[in-house]
């Protein structure tokens, strides 16, 4: 994504601020004032149509989803609908006809590819008793839309609602009886209730408080706090689900809804009962909150894969277990069999 983001965004960002640059000074310019009409139509069709075409063909070779051509053309739309005069919108009105026909695109792209979705969650599911529902999700979604953004997102986002709204009343996620949890002792269950309540009740409040200045401002402020509860509520159900748990090949480390990677048990190089200094020492951290209580070193790089897709590589794991002393003599017997 980040090498995505530098070879296709970047140039694109320049080339369409130039663009839009241009048509402001034409707009406001003395030669605009002698030929009102075709400036006008000049400019909505550079800026209408000329940057999208522009975004697609910098992206149509990336891993960037093709659909978000859409809402850089409707960000364009309105770019051109702030920039234009109201009296010379003409061509502007007319490209506002195809609004309706994108929208009928969007409902039905989003239809057909949920029922892609759907068809590979089923296909995939039971295939491999160690994934979970996030990883089964995550390759179904890779098998509907490919490699990339779009899926990782989508994945993503059905994982938290998933949590969210249906994850009180699942099972735990691996069917290999040993396993080890990490939510219990460091106040996890508690620190995330406490969050939860502390956001509905500053979210009434500022709701209240802004709807006296603007209404719209407020419902999109209220949003954004029901989604941050939804990933709060999905966090914590993943937690409780998504235990770490060992396999004959290796073992299967979780952080809730944030972190996923397994590691052989010939890449375990050390286990420390320790919180590693956050100053001199470099690791990647999965406990939820507080202090990790074991760290473990490895003899080669790890990849963990998180939420949207993003990846990290590390040499050392910290984690907070509840019970450590298990855990480490359960490495030692699988290692020194």
């Amino acid at each position: 994504m980040t090498q995505a983001l530098r070879n296709s965004l970047l140039p694109f960002f320049l080339l369409a601020a130039g663009i839009i640059t241009a048509s402001y000074f034409i707009i406001n310019s003395a030669q605009f004032k002698e030929m009102p009409s075709l400036l006008a139509m000049a400019s909505t069709l550079d800026i209408t149509l000329l940057i999208p075409g522009i975004y697609f063909l910098f992206i149509r070779k990336s891993t960037i989803p093709k659909v978000t051509v859409i809402p850089v053309f409707v960000l364009s739309f309105i770019t051109a609908s702030i920039l234009l005069p109201k009296e010379h919108q003409q061509t502007l009105s007319v490209i506002e006809y195809a609004i309706p026909v994108i929208e009928l695109f969007v409902v039905g792209f989003i239809v057909y590819n949920v029922r892609k979705t759907i068809k590979a969650y089923q296909l995939q599911k039971g295939r491999n008793e160690h994934l979970g529902f996030i990883e089964i999700v995550n390759q179904a979604t890779e098998n509907a839309f490919g490699k990339g953004v779009l899926a990782n997102v989508l994945a993503t986002e059905i994982s938290i609602f998933n949590y969210a709204l249906f994850g009180w009343k699942k099972k735990v996620e691996t069917k290999n009886p040993t396993y080890f949890t990490y939510h219990k002792e460091n106040g996890y269950i508690a620190f995330m209730v406490t969050i939860a309540l502390v956001l509905i009740a500053e979210t009434v409040i500022l709701h209240i408080w802004l709807a006296s200045w603007s209404n719209v401002v407020a419902w999109v402020l209220t949003g954004i706090s029901i989604y941050s509860s939804f990933f709060l509520i999905g966090d914590l159900n993943a937690a409780r689900l998504r235990p770490i748990f060992f396999t004959d090949e290796g073992i299967v480390f979780r952080a809730g809804l944030r972190w996923r990677t397994t590691v052989s048990y010939s890449q375990i190089e050390a286990v420390e009962f320790k919180t590693p200094d956050k100053e001199n020492e470099e690791f990647q951290n999965f406990a939820l909150t507080g202090d990790p209580n074991v760290l473990l070193t490895f003899n080669t790089e790890i990849d963990a894969k998180g939420l949207y897709g993003l990846s990290k590589t590390f040499t050392k794991l910290a984690i907070h277990l509840d019970d450590k002393l298990g855990f480490k003599a359960e490495i030692e017997k699988r290692i020194y069999r």
